[in-house]
């Protein structure tokens, strides 16, 4: 007991003793307590870059959306069959970022660094918020991300008009605030903190929520050839160098996200034949920089992989057991493309972007035809196509060509070849508008595929009512994904509210939401 009662005494002045430096004891020497604005901007820029990327097969989710793939490892009911269902992208677009947006701002040491990150900040918000309102229609806007600094947790549902004004506000704000931002920013692993560079995207990016109301253009809220016009004066996009997008090198964890190190899906994906047909019917180069030949046209049937007819699409409408009865042919003898090589054996692979130089002019092509603006949509039309295939043939190594190298010499033939040289009628210049898009985004800008899908219905995706799984009607592709049930437990009233004033309180596939009716 003696000793027990010694040994108790010797504890307690310990203890004691080193209350007052019980912080140094719990501070890592070698982890900084306070947090940079460059340290937040680095976690925040990539978050958006790599927002809807991911790695593996889940990189290629949501080529399956917009048909450009199919995917044989098991049924893609949500994909390729259609069968949206509860969304989950609430919980998983890391939205709770943008209460580090707002400490990067308080971090910054001066005025001018300020307005560089607040117009950072303000591009973060509108891309998380217009992926949300996009996929299910009115969303919490202005009162969200206040739990913390209002005590806010049930926040209101904007509707979907109010969302996209208070968008193009934001965006009109970060090119002011860009505007007088004076020193560039540390953390910037896109632009490296050139805020020129930053000041070109924000407005470029603005070209893109305004097509989206390319319904609205009589709504005088909205203002869209005002705003069309205004943003013709402003800095855009001048070039590929231009272009939202993260670079990758054969350096460990910097490698393209399909590369084969870890990779064990790259046997299930098939070429889509919306896609493939297009490439073979306008004699398009690209055909071979996306796509491996069939194995059999090169076992069997003796053609060269530099031939046009070595490839072949699926049809991504065919019930999965077709599906798999393709996929089970021995693998010399397979009769349909599969993805090229240069995605999974180059670790480097391409750049990866969410909004590029091409989109630019490919934007800017519809809305002159549209009347939005006043120019020359055959040239917009044709600096977009020669910036998309510029894009894939200056990433793309000589030793996956095959033989098809893509030139300046090249571009300039294939832009008059039959279904690419620019028409006549209004009509035909927006299908080709449409279809020259659609095919850029093969692996890149995720999710603008389907949403341009949606919007013009260009290429017009075929829908076989035997294989769809729209909730909702089988003879039509779904058009929005419903609330998560989460927001049916937290937010009740509020997201009841918001179906009830939508869709006439039937949350469904089917729902038409405002940005899609005339």
């Amino acid at each position: 007991m003696k000793y027990n009662k010694i040994i108790s005494s010797i504890i307690i002045v310990i203890v004691l003793s080193g209350c007052g430096n019980f912080e140094e004891y719990n501070t890592n020497p070698h982890r900084t307590s306070e947090v940079s604005s460059s340290l937040l901007a680095t976690r925040l820029i990539l978050n958006v870059a790599r927002q809807n990327t991911g790695y593996s097969k889940t990189y290629l989710a949501h080529c399956t959306y917009s048909k450009l793939l199919l995917w044989t490892e098991g049924q893609s009911r949500e994909g390729q069959y259609n069968e949206w269902q509860r969304t989950d992208v609430f919980e998983n677009q890391n939205m709770t970022n943008l209460v580090n947006a707002d400490k990067m701002i308080e971090a910054a040491p001066d005025e001018g660094l300020k307005n560089a990150y607040m117009g950072v900040r303000n591009f973060i918000r509108v891309y998380k918020f217009l992926d949300l309102t996009l996929r299910v229609g009115d969303i919490p806007y202005s009162e969200a991300m206040k739990g913390e600094s209002e005590n806010n947790f049930f926040p209101k549902y904007d509707t979907q008009k109010e969302v996209f004004l208070g968008l193009l506000d934001e965006l009109d704000e970060a090119d002011r605030l860009l505007q007088n931002a004076t020193n560039n920013f540390a953390g910037d692993p896109v632009y490296k903190g050139n805020v020129a560079k930053w000041r070109k995207l924000v407005n470029s990016y603005q070209l893109n929520v305004l097509i989206h109301l390319h319904l609205k253009a009589d709504d005088p809220d909205v203002r869209l050839k005002q705003r069309f016009q205004e943003l013709l004066s402003r800095p855009l996009f001048e070039s590929n160098a231009d272009n939202f997008q993260l670079l990758y090198s054969d350096k460990t964890n910097q490698r393209y996200p399909y590369y084969k190190d870890g990779n064990n899906y790259m046997a299930y994906s098939m070429m889509s034949s919306v896609l493939v047909d297009s490439l073979k019917a306008f004699k398009d180069y690209r055909l071979f920089y996306y796509a491996n030949p069939m194995t059999a046209a090169i076992n069997a049937d003796g053609l060269s992989e530099s031939d046009f007819e070595a490839y072949a699409g699926v049809d991504p409408t065919i019930d999965f057991e077709t599906v798999m009865e393709l996929y089970r042919a021995s693998v010399s003898n397979r009769r349909y493309s599969m993805m090229a090589s240069r995605y999974s054996e180059y670790a480097p692979g391409e750049p990866i972007y969410i909004f590029s130089y091409a989109d630019v002019k490919f934007i800017l092509a519809e809305a002159c035809v549209k009347g939005f603006i006043t120019g020359n949509a055959q040239q917009y039309y044709e600096e977009g196509v020669r910036a998309a295939m510029t894009f894939t043939g200056s990433n793309t190594p000589d030793a996956y060509t095959r033989g098809r190298k893509i030139t300046p010499e090249y571009i300039a033939q294939y832009l008059t070849n039959p279904g690419v040289k620019f028409e006549s009628t209004p009509q035909r210049q927006l299908e080709q508008i449409g279809t020259q898009r659609y095919i850029s985004m093969f692996l890149q800008a995720p999710w603008e595929g389907v949403w341009q899908l949606r919007r013009i219905n260009i290429p017009n995706i075929p829908v076989n009512p035997a294989t769809n799984l729209n909730t909702g009607d089988k003879t039509k592709l779904p058009v929005r994904w419903m609330y998560p049930n989460r927001e049916y437990i937290n937010n009740t009233e509020k997201v009841n509210e918001a179906v009830q004033r939508q869709f006439g309180g039937n949350d469904s596939a089917d729902g038409v939401m405002w940005i899609l009716k005339k």
